[in-house]
């Protein structure tokens, strides 16, 4: 009987990168990594770390409280004008951005193209939001709207250009971004938590091993055995590597 010589290669799955961030001038704009996708990976890791989207949702009720209001006579007027224009629904969303991406964005309406009174104040997600490239002073004085950032150059959801809070003439909306000095960072901020996004990750995919191990029949893996592959040449061992991890 002949001896059969197998070939033993080990098939590496799954490999981990780490994001790269990266402030990208293009066009006039500013995105937040390639496409703005950095943004994406921050909302990746909240919806599939149930540790970190708890966190998050706490503090974002806790900086909510009871909403905006006064104990003051004078101020309570003031605070009450303010609510009549910036729905408590959208100063919620407003902190939840804030939580969760470490900065936040709302539009302002100017009333009747009036230059010193404000109509109207509403949420934008600051996924959607990127800066225009700093003036020679080191001014923002735009930002760029678009519903999704990583399909505007198969012409859809082109990106709109509005006047930063205190640029514009009072005829159209204008947009105030809001955020923490970081050092290094010009045009975005990253969340508080940025240092336990790879932890965060990595609850994810310790989450997916476990529900892929209970679904395998808690089989830790297979392990194929082809006779005599030691004889086949490098084609088609990796031909054959190829099939195996596509299928």
């Amino acid at each position: 009987m002949a001896e059969q010589k197998n070939d033993i290669r080990i098939l590496g799955f799954a490999n981990y990168n780490r994001p790269v961030i990266r402030e990208n001038t293009n066009r006039g704009w500013v995105t937040n990594g390639v496409n703005n996708k950095y943004f994406q990976y921050v909302i990746d890791r909240n919806q599939g770390s149930p540790t970190n989207a708890s966190v998050n949702s706490s503090y974002s009720n806790l900086m909510y409280g009871k909403g905006l209001w006064s104990h003051d006579a004078d101020a309570e007027k003031q605070v009450e004008e303010f609510n009549s224009k910036f729905s408590k629904k959208d100063q919620r969303k407003v902190l939840n951005d804030f939580q969760i991406f470490g900065m936040f964005a709302f539009s302002i309406n100017r009333e009747g193209g009036d230059a010193d009174s404000i109509a109207e104040y509403a949420h934008l997600p600051i996924n959607k939001v990127v800066p225009s490239v700093k003036d020679e002073d080191g001014n923002i004085l735009s930002y760029w709207y678009s519903e999704d950032w990583d399909k505007y150059l198969q012409n859809k959801y082109k990106p709109v250009n509005y006047a930063a809070f205190g640029q514009g003439d009072g005829t159209e909306l204008e947009i105030y971004v809001g955020k923490p000095y970081q050092p290094g960072k010009e045009y975005f901020a990253d969340p508080d938590y940025a240092a336990a996004l790879q932890y965060a990750e990595i609850e994810e995919e310790i989450s997916n091993y476990d529900l892929s191990f209970i679904k395998n029949g808690m089989s830790f893996g297979t392990i194929i055995n082809v006779p005599n592959s030691y004889n086949w040449d490098e084609k088609t061992k990796k031909t054959y590597e190829d099939k195996t991890q596509s299928n």
